[in-house]
């Protein structure tokens, strides 16, 4: 959020979202609307002022991939909640990055970190969106055609619960769009960025 703080009155940017970042550009969005040209959603989590991340959750249980050898780490004892998780190799290679290439496989793996969790509660009180400030920027919508973390049929469920202005569908990527297609979401981007100018 300091960058979007730094920015100028005059100066918008276009915020560009995956998977979980969706809920950061939300709240972007709603803090800074008057910044914010546009803001796209790559297979990202699409959250809206009647649409809360309570609700997304109940989709993302329904239409969740496999958690294979996911890890869950239990930082605040065994009979509380989960406050980590990390992909291992299985649920990377067979549900994130299935389509790509196999170095960007092999690489991510190497990378790969734990990734903070939070209850529902928390981002719902934390990510308050309205439709005076959130619903004032555009919204695009890249459906990950064949997406295993988050379900093509995830992604067009959220997209009916919370209508975007726009939607592109990518062809033949995996949940890391960027990895497995990534001249086509580029090209995607920049036109529109020139559609919506």
């Amino acid at each position: 959020m300091d960058l979007m703080n730094s920015l100028n009155v005059d100066e918008k940017v276009i915020l560009v979202a995956h998977s979980f970042g969706g809920l950061a550009i939300s709240k972007a969005m709603e803090l800074f609307h008057d910044k914010v040209h546009m803001a796209i959603f790559v297979t990202a989590l699409m959250p809206g002022p009647t649409f809360n991340f309570t609700f997304l959750s109940k989709g993302l249980v329904r239409w969740q991939a496999p958690l294979l050898d996911m890890k869950f780490i239990f930082g605040d004892g065994p009979n509380n909640p989960p406050t980590l998780s990390i992909g291992g190799p299985l649920f990377l290679s067979l549900n994130m990055y299935d389509l790509s290439p196999r170095e960007d496989v092999e690489l991510a793996g190497a990378l790969v970190r734990p990734q903070r969790l939070f209850s529902n509660e928390n981002i719902d009180t934390s990510l308050v969106l309205t439709p005076e400030r959130y619903g004032s920027v555009n919204r695009i919508f890249v459906v990950s055609e064949k997406g295993k973390t988050l379900m093509k049929e995830f992604q067009l469920w959220m997209i009916k619960n919370n209508p975007p202005n726009h939607v592109e569908h990518i062809q033949d990527s995996d949940h890391m769009v960027m990895i497995s297609r990534p001249l086509d979401l580029g090209d995607r981007l920049l036109s529109l960025a020139k559609k919506f100018a």
